[in-house]
């Protein structure tokens, strides 16, 4: 990879993550922009993710990178169901917030926010993690699961689609990950070259 395209997928991944955060902070603060537009629109995005990946109640989920408005806990909630869901962040003042706003929902019971750094955190008993585009660092924390998530753990990683075809470099250098399915996004304000996708992979 050159130089030149380091740098663009460094800047789209910047530009990008701060997209996020910026609709994040709006959410927590904004109800009307929580429910009529994440929730609605990117809520969207995440329910046709856990269907094609076949997300069900069975699993116990470790969502790695849940920022300060849960969404992906809350869709899960909602939409799967599953018996245990656990949003984790490196940034310690994001997991308060998240737990506050937890705290004030109908599903709150099944879902649990821990301060915690996705290159070390323990996996045992999670059948499926998954992985926020704003995750990092992206590479130690793909590392980390590679070497220590159990066989058949069923893992969904979400990328920048401009850094898409470094990512999946990364993960074919590792025979014991495969590549399932991948699922693209491009929904309103993420049109391309903004967009994300979805990996689904196993660790065999």
């Amino acid at each position: 990879m050159t130089s030149e395209s380091s740098f663009k997928d460094n800047l789209m991944n910047t530009l990008t993550n701060l997209l996020w955060r910026g609709i994040d902070i709006l959410a927590e603060n904004f109800p009307i922009i929580a429910s009529q537009y994440y929730q609605k629109i990117i809520g969207k995005e995440y329910q046709r993710e856990y269907h094609q990946f076949n997300i069900s109640k069975n699993d116990s989920i470790l969502h790695i990178g849940c920022g300060t408005f849960p969404l992906t806990e809350l869709m899960l909630s909602t939409t799967c169901t599953p018996k245990k869901i656990k949003g984790i962040d490196n940034r310690k003042q994001a997991t308060q917030i998240a737990k506050k706003y937890i705290a004030t929902q109908d599903h709150s019971q099944v879902i649990t926010i821990d301060y915690g750094d996705g290159i070390k955190y323990n996996l045992e008993g999670f059948s499926t993690i998954i992985i926020s585009s704003c995750a990092s660092p992206k590479t130690p924390i793909l590392t980390h699961i590679i070497k220590n998530a159990l066989p058949n753990t069923k893992i969904i990683l979400r990328e920048v689609e401009s850094s898409a075809p470094s990512i999946l470099d990364f993960l074919k250098s590792h025979q014991n990950i495969t590549v399932l399915d991948t699922l693209k996004h491009h929904p309103f304000p993420f049109v391309k070259p903004f967009g994300w996708v979805s990996f689904l992979l196993t660790k065999n």
